[in-house]
Formats: structure tokens, C-alpha cells, sequence
């Protein structure tokens, strides 16, 4: 995370400690909460899993926004582009169309296979089609796909 990186820089080490109890204790009472839940959002949590990475998720979330507000205030440097808030947009037709997908399927290791793959694939051309990668963004996957190459050849 780059707003780690530069609260370390400045001198912020306790301050990232704090950052990171605050999220530890907030994962902790989310645990308590979400764990024994047996139905979050139609999906089971007979086995407490669902609870367990919603409750994980949320705190890592709220990590990285202490991590952003606290690096915009003591490097004033904001490390996101508007690129960057263009490409969340548009993944949310990718999102609305594979939950769609998956409430009209039975869940098994193929139809996660086949979900992933259309999403993948829907949000590469919702990302080609807003011309939303940039030139370093293409030479990332110029450069993923040569080594992707050499590794099948």
C-alpha cells in the first residue's frame, strides 16, 4: 500500500500500529457478529465462512481508507486516479450481470469456473470498449502475456 509506505517514510510508525489494532478490533467485533448468523444475503453461513470473510473484507476496507485519509494528511498525496474510479464503475455491470448468472444456476466447482470466465471476459470488453487502460496498463498485460507464453511453451 502505497499510504503505508509513505506514513512509514514520515516517521508514522505508531500511528500505523493504531491503524492496524483499530482494524483488528473492528474484525473482531464484526466476527462476533456476522459468524453466528445462519443467512447473510440469501447465501448460507451454516459453517460461520461467509460471516468470517465479510467481517475480514469490511476490515481490510477499513484499513486502506485510514491508510488513504492518513496519507493524504501527512504526505498530501492522494494515490488514486480518476482512472482508477472509472474502471470500479464500470465493474459494476460485471458484478449485476454474475449475480444474475448465479442465482439462475446450481453452484458447483464448473459453474464458478464458467462464472469467472465471463466475468473476466464481460469486464475486458466493458474496460476496452470505455477505453479505460492506459499505455502502462497495456504494457502490464504485453508483459503478463509473454511470460504466460513461456510458461505453456
Amino acid at each position: 500500500m502505497v499510504s503505508n509506505q509513505l506514513l512509514l517514510m514520515k516517521g508514522k510508525s505508531k500511528i500505523i500500529m493504531l491503524n492496524i489494532l483499530a482494524s483488528s478490533v473492528l474484525n473482531l467485533i464484526l466476527n462476533f457478529i456476522l459468524i453466528p448468523i445462519d443467512n447473510i444475503m440469501s447465501i448460507d453461513n451454516s459453517n460461520g465462512l461467509v460471516g468470517a470473510s465479510i467481517a475480514t473484507s469490511i476490515s481490510v476496507m477499513f484499513l486502506s481508507v485510514l491508510f488513504f485519509i492518513q496519507g493524504k494528511r501527512y504526505a498530501n498525496i492522494i494515490p488514486l486516479r480518476r482512472k482508477m474510479f472509472k474502471i470500479v464503475i464500470f465493474s459494476l455491470p460485471a458484478i449485476a450481470l454474475l449475480y444474475y448468472l448465479k442465482s439462475k444456476m446450481i453452484i458447483n466447482i464448473y459453474t464458478m469456473m464458467l462464472l469467472s470466465c465471463i466475468f473476466i471476459i464481460f469486464y475486458a470488453i466493458l474496460i476496452f470498449v470505455t477505453k479505460s487502460a492506459d499505455n502502462n496498463d497495456w504494457n502490464i498485460i504485453k508483459a503478463v502475456w509473454i511470460k504466460m507464453k513461456g510458461k505453456i511453451v
